[in-house]
């Protein structure tokens, strides 16, 4: 990714970092945010979200045993209701992406 900016000039600093496989992953780390939106009690998801192969589909099964259909509408809505702390606390990538919007 460096080699694909280099000799271009930003006015702000430029930090390729690479978060996850997909940003459902962060959606999964709240469990409790799931649960508002779906209206029923979703379990946590157990062990390291970030190595979750297709968490898109994990999801998606989660909300299907929920009786909701995976939408960007409802992406938004677990994404709303999401605690920051918790995501951060078990997606380490996410604390460094965080990290890296709140030094710009």
């Amino acid at each position: 990714m460096q080699s694909k900016i280099s000799g271009r000039t930003y006015p702000f600093e430029v930090k390729p970092i690479i978060i996850v496989q997909e940003l459902e992953t962060w959606l999964l780390a709240d469990e409790e945010a799931i649960s508002k939106v779906t209206r029923t009690t979703v379990p946590r998801v157990k062990g390291n979200l970030e190595c979750i192969t297709n968490p898109k589909e994990k999801l998606k099964h989660i909300l299907f045993n929920a009786k909701v259909l995976y939408t960007d509408e409802v992406a938004r809505e677990i994404a709303k209701e999401s605690d920051l702390s918790k995501i951060e606390n078990r997606c380490p990538g996410f604390k460094k992406f965080r990290q890296a919007v709140i030094d710009c």
